[in-house]
């Protein structure tokens, strides 16, 4: 069964197909076949430490998050409802269970969206349903392909027919990873029956407000750490080193960025493997490639994996520690450079243990060398050739200090890595609120740790105005 079915109004309480293990060891397999064919396809080998195991586990992730198709709003609720007098026996009042966190995909892009949903019901014939039973609705609902707003409707209609209350309201609250990080989360709602009475929904608003029920907070930076070493060549190296930032500290988002490239694409063909492995990926899961929502998703995806994996086609760094990207440049651009200390680039790079974006900014700290003066073009341009490739962070961090590093002469750099991992986030554990923090030190920063100290704090500083700003 897939989503198609959904989309088109079947019953949500009807009985659905319950694969085998044998069943489902077999779709496993042609799953992994064709996320093979993904990482060829991008330039990767196979073979190496990281990536070995990524066919099995994207594939698992995959069923994960199709099995919604798998279950239904019956067998979820089970005998999950119970009659209390007292609340038959009163006119009733207003159950709402708020703040649930949920995570689905999107049929548009087939990437995460996330967020969480509030419900609120008047019971009717004193009829309440068990509220841990309400979670385990949303989470079966949100695991197939949809929009947010059908994900909306279709949480309403299943609770309607299980529950049969006098009236329903769900607000859904979500990140969609094709609107960019900056967009503002989107915000649906559907209701019924008293709900459809003003004055009903004024009383269901206003409790969501009371109860703080509001968009998520974004997550903080690291405190600073007080520096606790008086090496007298670590206090000259922090009188003399300061941050000071250029104007291009404010850059563009690079998940934004991504998706516009891959937008931009959308004219262009896109390699018939590569497209075929998607659509047998949609086929496995139980959905029809062909449908209205689908059509065309496929070829969207795959531009997003050739944007987000651009970086391949870029050489790293040569022996002498020049990037190839940096002759781009011209001397002119270089002498009109300041000689910022500090920069804040946005980038969005692909988890190569899970092929999931993850998203933040890179803060980066680094002292003046003997080399040419060096541009924030230029730090751009590297953070984007090392981020645009299947990564981890903990690496792309160590990358782009040894980039920094040559590229400034070796002088000193700090790197502070922070991002959000959609394989966290999105998938498994389902931690929206979580992000990852990794640090790298060369020279100066790496010798003196009252000055790594002292400049970590002022980078998380400036990040946190920022996010306050």
């Amino acid at each position: 069964m897939g989503g198609s079915a959904v989309s088109s109004g079947t019953d949500l309480s009807a009985d659905v197909y319950e694969p085998g293990t044998d069943d489902l060891l077999e779709t496993q397999a042609k799953l992994q076949v064709a996320v093979q064919t993904l990482i060829a396809g991008i330039g990767e080998d196979l073979q190496r430490d990281g990536l070995r195991d990524t066919p099995k586990r994207v594939a698992k992730a995959w069923l994960d998050a199709s099995s919604g198709y798998r279950k239904t709003a019956k067998s979820v609720v089970g005998g999950a409802l119970f009659h209390e007098p007292e609340i038959a026996n009163t006119s009733g009042g207003l159950v709402i269970v708020r703040d649930i966190d949920f995570a689905s995909t999107s049929e548009t892009s087939l990437l995460p969206f996330y967020g969480r949903c509030h419900l609120g019901y008047l019971p009717s014939h004193g009829v309440v349903l068990g509220l841990s039973k309400v979670a385990r609705l949303v989470a079966m609902l949100a695991k197939r392909l949809q929009t947010q707003e059908r994900f909306t409707q279709e949480l309403l209609n299943a609770f309607e027919a299980e529950v049969l209350p006098q009236g329903c309201a769900v607000v859904v609250e979500a990140n969609q990873l094709e609107s960019g990080q900056k967009a503002h989360i989107r915000v649906s709602s559907a209701r019924s029956g008293c709900f459809l009475q003003p004055e009903v929904m004024e009383e269901f608003d206003t409790l969501l407000r009371f109860s703080g029920a509001a968009k998520h907070e974004a997550v903080r930076g690291l405190a600073g750490v007080t520096p606790t070493l008086g090496v007298s060549s670590a206090e000259k190296l922090l009188d003399d080193t300061r941050l000071r930032y250029s104007a291009s500290s404010a850059v563009t988002n690079g998940l934004e960025e991504c998706m516009e490239e891959a937008e931009h694409e959308q004219g262009t063909e896109v390699s018939a493997a590569l497209e075929g492995a998607v659509l047998t990926i949609l086929r496995e899961i139980g959905e029809d490639p062909g449908r209205e929502g689908l059509r065309g998703s496929a070829q969207r995806y795959v531009k997003f994996l050739l944007a987000s994996t651009a970086g391949y086609k870029e050489p790293m760094l040569h022996q002498d520690g020049c990037m190839d990207t940096c002759s781009n440049y011209s001397r002119q651009s270089r002498r009109q450079a300041s000689h910022a200390k500090g920069l804040h680039v946005h980038f969005m790079s692909h988890c190569e243990h899970h092929m999931l974006p993850f998203h933040g900014q890179v803060h980066i700290a680094y002292l003046p060398g003997y080399k040419h003066t060096v541009s924030s073009e230029e730090i751009k341009a590297l953070v984007k050739t090392c981020s645009r490739r299947l990564q981890i962070q903990e690496r792309l961090t160590q990358e782009i200090a040894d980039g920094v590093d040559s590229l400034t002469g070796g002088t000193g750099a700090l790197i502070a890595c922070e991002a959000s991992h959609m394989c966290m986030v999105a998938r498994g554990v389902e931690k929206h609120a979580s992000s990852t923090i990794t640090t790298a030190a060369r020279g100066a920063y790496l010798q003196h740790t009252a000055l790594r100290a002292d400049t970590l704090q002022h980078l998380m500083q400036y990040q946190d105005e920022i996010k306050s700003g």
